[in-house]
């Protein structure tokens, strides 16, 4: 087996965009929810004429009608860690928006404990591995939910939370109609990641990294501005990079090559990750293939951004 396939590295995975084929039957049948298994891939993997970002977000749909209850939770964290232990990914931290959850009347502290439960099982079952929790707050939502989010972060960091996070469509809202919740965060000590420049604008890096970001979820739209390039290189801030992902929301000009490969010879701390296994369709090693065939990647770059990605990483 090569060196870079034995202790990979995922900071950048959605839950409910990464739920395992295995058992998504299960929980579908624990939520009461009917399911035509031989329309899976159809159902839960983004098709290949996926036209952005908007259309490729569709396919959590259905994800999000199994993830309702305190079993359905624990099982899937429990069965995605197992699964990602078994590709060998001994570093990885899951990030999911507890408000997304509610919709049986479970509350946050609730959720987060049953996710959290399954993360337990998984570790205890899964030796020298390391896994955490990333919670996100939402730019569509309510003021009251992504308050409860930064809240939610304080309570369970070290218990097996990691950090708190914002995603959704960007560019919904500008991101600085987000800064009371960063100030928050900032005042209870809680580390925080922030999505941009995914299919927005190297400004919205720029505005994530003013906002205080530890880490930029995505970030690939630096490489249109040097000014915010210099600036990733000058504070090292790492990015988390998702190629497969960035390919089917059409997040850079259709014919061009993905940047990765200029982004890490510039100098940024490149880190390699695959967003929505389920929904894209991949795993790190489709991520490595796609890499060094399409964009210029060596086996050296490959073994770069996993050092990268574990000095990134909150879990030490």
């Amino acid at each position: 087996m090569k060196e870079y396939l034995k202790n990979k590295v995922d900071l950048h995975l959605h839950f409910d965009g990464s739920l395992p084929y295995s058992v998504i039957p299960k929980l579908a049948e624990m939520s009461g929810v009917e399911l035509d298994e031989s329309k899976m891939k159809e159902i839960f993997t983004v098709p290949e004429n996926c036209e952005s970002l908007v259309d490729y977000l569709k396919c959590f749909d259905v994800p999000g009608q199994l993830l309702q209850t305190k079993e359905t939770l624990s099982l899937a964290m429990e069965t995605l860690l197992k699964e990602l232990y078994a590709q060998n990914v001994l570093t990885v931290e899951v990030r999911f928006a507890p408000q997304l959850h509610k919709r049986n009347g479970l509350t946050g502290e609730e959720i987060v404990e049953s996710v959290l439960e399954g993360q337990e099982r998984a570790l205890a079952q899964c030796e020298g591995m390391k896994a955490g929790t990333i919670l996100c707050m939402m730019v569509n939502g309510e003021t009251s939910e992504n308050m409860e989010t930064v809240e939610l972060a304080k309570k369970y960091l070290g218990k097996g939370v990691v950090c708190l996070d914002i995603a959704g469509p960007e560019g919904m809202i500008p991101m600085m109609g987000f800064k009371v919740f960063f100030d928050m965060a900032k005042k209870l000590d809680v580390p925080y990641i922030i999505h941009a420049g995914e299919c927005g604008s190297a400004e919205n890096v720029n505005i994530a990294l003013d906002l205080g970001a530890k880490r930029i979820g995505h970030g690939i739209a630096a490489i249109k501005d040097e000014a915010v390039l210099k600036r990733l290189v000058d504070t090292q801030t790492p990015i988390e990079v998702c190629p497969v992902s960035n390919i089917d929301t059409k997040a850079f000009p259709e014919g061009e090559v993905h940047p990765a490969k200029k982004l890490l010879d510039a100098g940024v701390c490149v880190t390699i990750n695959t967003d929505n296994m389920t929904v894209s369709g991949t795993t790190l090693d489709r991520e490595y293939d796609v890499l060094m065939t399409q964009c210029g990647f060596t086996e050296e770059d490959i073994l770069k951004v996993q050092e990268n990605g574990r000095k990134a990483s909150f879990l030490k």
